[in-house]
């Protein structure tokens, strides 16, 4: 992102303002110089670290690319990433040691490609389409303070662009996301047009309604989030917590895997064979989307003491094969 954005950035402010410019090349290197000695301080293990980094992510997206080659239409499913890859992994690469367990590959395209096929990634061809079109509509603006105002602003989108590319998904990185948004808006030029006082009215008016719902789901998923935080380090001790929570909420999932983990740690007190078998419901459905360990070897367990001594061997033998480098397997 530096290599590619930087120089562009510095011949647009050069032509604006050369003193800015001189003194962004002086800061510029300033801080090239402190990361170089940044490297030369602490550099031999992180250099090490970051190779092994790329050396795995180069092999999950060929993984990623096989996927897609073999269902490449509809893919594999929405939602259904991270069981899908681990599975695919371990079947083409059967002597590996290592545990492919993902929930996202580092690319976006890659991400859609698996789970949407060509459909997901002609979906993500028509964002690609929407913003060619808001660069050429600036485009008619090549004087004055609103060709200078939208022009600059594109060349930040490279570096967000990387991201989606080499990162996990941009919605959780905040603040990628608030930049994407307000750069599309300072690049998004339009002409002038007589628009209906009432239509304008009933816009914003109907924008601040779902601004408002959006703003208290997010903090009523704070407060869960804080919630469920604090009540996995006391160990679930306190989980009669959840039951004071509103729905809905983003962190539903991870409650009900808290509160079915509860349940089977109070087995040997509470001796409620429903309790099992409630665990037993949840931990197949949740394992069709979301591969634990955890779960393999509780579900494992659960199957031994219902007497379903097939089906606990069948998931120790999947767990083992799965997760080769856990040791309680």
């Amino acid at each position: 992102a530096a290599l590619l954005v930087t120089p562009l950035q510095l011949w647009v402010l050069w032509r604006l303002d050369r003193h800015r410019c001189v003194l962004a090349i002086g800061l510029i290197g300033l801080g090239v110089i402190f990361a170089l000695l940044s490297q030369w301080h602490d550099g031999a293990a992180r250099d090490v670290t970051q190779g092994s980094t790329l050396s795995y992510r180069l092999q999950v997206w060929q993984i990623c690319l096989a996927m897609i080659a073999d269902k490449p239409w509809l893919g594999w499913g929405y939602g259904l990433f991270s069981a899908e890859f681990i599975h695919y992994a371990h079947r083409i690469l059967p002597a590996t040691q290592e545990s492919f367990q993902m929930a996202h590959p580092h690319n976006e395209l890659l991400f859609w490609g698996v789970e949407g096929g060509l459909v997901g990634l002609a979906a993500v061809g028509l964002i690609v389409v929407g913003v060619i079109r808001l660069y050429v509509r600036r485009t008619r603006f090549r004087h004055g303070w609103l060709g200078r105002l939208s022009r600059s602003p594109w060349l930040l989108m490279v570096p967000i662009v990387l991201h989606t590319q080499v990162e996990l998904p941009l919605y959780q990185s905040a603040l990628h996301g608030i930049m994407l948004l307000l750069i599309l808006r300072v690049c998004d030029v339009r002409r002038s047009a007589l628009t209906p006082r009432h239509a304008v009215q009933g816009l914003r008016w109907g924008l601040v309604s779902v601004a408002l719902f959006c703003l208290i789901y997010l903090l009523n998923g704070l407060y869960v989030s804080q919630v469920i935080t604090a009540v996995e380090r006391e160990g679930l001790k306190n989980i009669a917590r959840y039951q004071r929570l509103i729905h809905p909420h983003p962190w539903q999932q991870r409650q009900r895997y808290d509160e079915k983990l509860a349940g089977l740690m109070n087995y040997a007190q509470s001796q409620q064979v429903q309790v099992l078998h409630d665990y037993l419901v949840w931990g197949e459905s949740y394992l069709c989307h979301t591969p634990d360990v955890n779960v393999y070897i509780n579900l494992s367990v659960v199957n031994q003491l219902l007497g379903n001594t097939i089906r606990a061997e069948q998931l120790h033998a999947e767990a083992r094969r799965l997760y080769p480098q856990e040791k309680r397997l």
